[in-house]
C-alpha cells in the first residue's frame, strides 16, 4: 500500500505552470480552422521550470494547494496499480488523502525533456523523494515521469495528463 501511494504522490507533485507561450501570429485564417501558433520552446520551458519548483516547494511545505492549481480541470493521472483520477475534483481528493496518512520529505524533480508542439507540450523526467505513512519510517525512492502540459485560453499552461512510476521493483 506504500508503493502505491508513492507513486500517487509522484504524479500530483509535478508542478504547478504560471507562465506563457508565444502568442499565435494572425495568419488570416479562420481560427477555427488554424493550427495553434507555434510556442517558442525556450519560454515552455523556462514556464514549466518555474511550475516544478513552485511545485515542488508547495510538496515540501506539505501544502497541496501549489500543486492543485498546476492541474487543469480536465486532467487525468494514471499510476500503476490504481484507477486513473480523472478531473481536478478527483485528483484533489487523492492529493489531500495524500497529505492526511503519508509524510513526504526531500521531494527534487529533474526535468530531461521538454518537447513543444502548437499548443502541447511533453515533459519527461525524473524526481526524487522519501515517503512513508504518518510518523511511520521513511523510504527513499527515485522515479520517472511523463508530463503532458497544455496551453488555455488564459495563456498560462496546465498539466492535462500525468503518468509515473517507481524504479523500485515489486517485491
Amino acid at each position: 500500500m506504500i508503493r502505491k501511494v508513492h507513486v500517487v504522490a509522484l504524479a500530483l507533485v509535478l508542478g504547478a505552470c504560471g507562465g506563457s507561450g508565444a502568442p499565435a501570429a494572425d495568419s488570416g485564417a479562420d481560427a477555427a480552422t488554424a493550427a495553434p501558433a507555434e510556442a517558442d520552446p525556450a519560454a515552455v520551458r523556462a514556464a514549466i521550470d518555474a511550475a516544478n519548483k513552485a511545485g515542488v516547494e508547495s510538496f515540501n511545505a506539505g501544502t497541496p494547494d501549489g500543486m492543485l492549481a498546476n492541474y487543469a480541470e480536465d486532467a487525468v493521472v494514471m499510476m500503476s496499480g490504481m484507477k486513473a483520477m480523472i478531473g481536478k475534483a478527483a485528483i484533489t481528493e487523492g492529493m489531500k488523502g495524500m497529505f492526511t496518512s503519508m509524510d513526504m520529505k526531500n521531494f527534487s524533480t529533474t526535468t530531461a525533456d521538454v518537447m513543444v508542439s502548437g499548443d502541447m507540450a511533453v515533459e519527461t523526467g525524473t524526481l526524487i523523494y522519501d515517503s512513508g505513512p504518518k510518523g511511520g519510517t521513511l523510504v527513499s525512492d527515485t522515479a520517472k515521469y511523463l508530463t503532458v502540459w497544455k496551453k488555455q485560453g488564459d495563456g498560462s499552461w496546465k498539466i492535462v495528463r500525468d503518468i509515473n512510476n517507481t524504479d523500485i521493483a515489486p517485491k
